[in-house]
């Protein structure tokens, strides 16, 4: 069965168009010089399409996680905590674990590429390289590490404490510059809890806005209320502040004076400088006392050797004032009495 298009393309050869622009018909005349016919019998030729892909370059530098796993169990048999140079650090909820071994220089995180794990943040990064560039180890030591809990910047920061302390089993040298960059020193600060019955702030606004915009009043509401008395005053929320007496302050001033007196065998006065000079911390100047010792402790409050050697029973010009009959002697004239009282040798000659 043969389908001859002659007829039907004859009749395609004037036809119109209109315009919704310029509202004018256009004319499209269809040309066609030769019949021709087409059947069904014919074999229609196929299209054959052929695709490949290319291949991507080959890189020296990009390593697979398989790849990386075989290195890192290759390089540390016995696994982290069996290799000499070993360091542990931790920041909020992260803890890592540090292998140093010489090397190029590369950083491995958990079988992966420390850029790739890090997600390229060059400021994870740089917490990462800081212990290695203080010391100039950049290219010296390839950094095996294995990590877990918390994000992405708490486990940056816990690698670098590691880093930093396995760097001191390579040379106790180290602990100087490390010291001076802050690396050794674990930051303590964590996400303060929820207290139990408390709002945040912005949900107690809320609320408040809530309780204003939305109340209904009473067909009988007074445009003149009364003041509000005291006790409807004191029944609302505790105040968040707390008032401390001047009684309770001194009384807490003078426990303070009284235990650094009695561990330092100070003076009042003296004890009552170093107080003063370290904020009224009595923690702070026991650690100080133990860690550098009292000279130190004396030198950095302003009190120097002569005045904490003071002794009066060494004055000689030191008097003392007789209980009996008020007198007051040079302390060369008395003589300390078992009972811890002083007897004046003069008065009693003459009394005798």
């Amino acid at each position: 069965m043969a389908i001859s298009v002659a007829s039907l393309a004859s009749s395609f050869t004037s036809l119109s168009f209109s315009s919704q622009i310029s509202q004018k018909p256009y004319a499209v005349s269809l040309a066609h010089s030769k019949q021709f016919s087409f059947s069904l019998t014919s074999k229609i030729p196929r299209l054959v399409v052929s695709a490949s892909v290319a291949e991507a370059p080959e890189t020296e530098e990009l390593e697979t996680r398989e790849n990386l796993l075989k290195l890192v169990k290759s390089r540390l048999p016995g696994g982290f905590a069996a290799q000499p140079i070993f360091g542990t650090g931790r920041r909020k909820s992260a803890s890592a674990r540090v292998v140093l071994q010489e090397g190029s220089g590369k950083i491995i995180i958990n079988y992966r590429d420390a850029k790739e794990y890090l997600q390229g943040n060059p400021l994870w990064i740089q917490y990462v390289k800081t212990p290695l560039a203080t010391l100039g180890y950049e290219a010296s030591y390839d950094v095996f590490v294995k990590v877990e809990g918390g994000g992405l910047s708490g486990q940056a920061q816990a690698i670098s404490l590691g880093i930093a302390r396995a760097l001191l089993k390579v040379s106790e040298s180290h602990r100087k510059p490390l010291r001076v960059e802050g690396l050794l020193t674990r930051d303590a600060r964590v996400v303060e809890r929820k207290k139990v019955g408390t709002y945040s702030l912005w949900q107690h606004l809320i609320e408040s806005d809530e309780e204003y915009y939305n109340g209904e009043y009473d067909d009988d509401y007074d445009r003149d209320p009364e003041p509000e008395s005291d006790d409807d005053l004191s029944c609302g929320k505790a105040p968040s502040c707390r008032v401390i007496r001047k009684e309770s302050l001194l009384a807490a001033q003078k426990e303070d004076l009284q235990r650094v007196v009695d561990l330092l065998s100070l003076k009042e006065h003296h004890a009552r400088t170093l107080l003063i000079h370290y904020q009224w911390d009595v923690d702070k100047v026991f650690a100080i006392f133990v860690e550098r010792g009292k000279e130190r402790l004396y030198v950095e409050a302003g009190i120097t050797l002569e005045e904490q050697n003071d002794n009066p029973s060494s004055d000689p010009s030191t008097e003392y004032t007789c209980e009996i009959c008020f007198e007051d002697f040079p302390d060369e004239q008395t003589t300390l009495m078992e009972c811890n009282h002083r007897l004046d040798r003069v008065f009693h000659s003459k009394d005798q």
